[in-house]
């Protein structure tokens, strides 16, 4: 019996992470949806990683089941809402997306109703503005900022930046990936 219920539990959840599997996820959530109960909190994530094996045919696969157990930690079964870690989203735009002058505009999930009522989910979403004309950003930052709109380096760390950069155009695998993604 225990070893049955072991390759039934193969069946549905990844042994690195725990997590279902596409198939038993669907059925999952199929079922939840089946049992909708008012008084519940629901939340249903699902996500696909594109081209992982360029990490695991690059770093190992050490490195590559490390960075799976760490995003699938943040997807815990029973963890509440509002306790998640916080993640950020980051956006670097060479043009001013708001037209207001600002190098940073900074969001968060907020009532449009109240804007004094905060979802409270740890969600922070960054626009980054290379043409900003505030002084709104660290001098690193800003430095960090020229070199992306097209300047030349101006400090160590983007020169190792640059550095980087230009090692990774002479990667024929990386030069491939990138035009492949321009074309797509």
């Amino acid at each position: 019996m225990q070893g049955q219920r072991r390759i039934f539990q193969l069946k549905r959840r990844d042994p690195l992470t725990g997590l279902y599997l596409e198939k038993a996820f669907k059925s999952k959530v199929k079922e939840k949806l089946e049992d909708w109960q008012e008084n519940m909190e629901y939340a249903f994530v699902y996500t696909d990683i594109n081209d992982f094996s360029y990490i695991n045919d690059n770093f190992g696969h050490f490195a590559g089941n490390e960075i799976v157990k760490s995003l699938a930690s943040y997807l815990r079964k029973g963890d509440n809402y509002k306790v998640l870690k916080k993640s950020f989203v980051i956006f670097v735009c060479t043009f001013d997306a708001f037209g207001e002058g600002r190098h940073i505009y900074t969001f968060e999930n907020r009532c449009i109703q109240n804007l004094d009522l905060s979802l409270g989910d740890g969600t922070t979403k960054i626009v980054l503005n290379t043409k900003g004309t505030m002084d709104d950003i660290t001098p690193e930052m800003k430095k960090l900022l020229d070199y992306i709109d097209g300047r030349e380096p101006e400090d160590d760390f983007t020169r190792e930046l640059d550095e980087a950069v230009r090692m990774a155009k002479k990667n024929e695998k990386w030069r491939v990936d990138y035009m492949t993604l321009q074309m797509n």
